[in-house]
């Protein structure tokens, strides 16, 4: 939708208080967090990894 891309580039090309932080909207990342997930895995606390196998 027209009006999100627009406010998403608003808010995204603001000044920042530190440039070294990147700007991040929720579900933005949503892609390349799952890309990553698949290739490498999604950690577990071992204490709940146990619980899981003893299911």
């Amino acid at each position: 939708d027209a009006k999100l891309q627009r406010i998403m580039d608003y808010v995204t090309s603001a000044e920042r208080a530190d440039e070294n932080q990147a700007i991040r909207l929720p579900g933005h990342e949503f892609t390349t967090l799952l890309a990553e997930n698949r290739r490498n895995g999604i950690t577990v606390d071992d204490s709940v990894w146990a619980k899981i196998q003893a299911l």
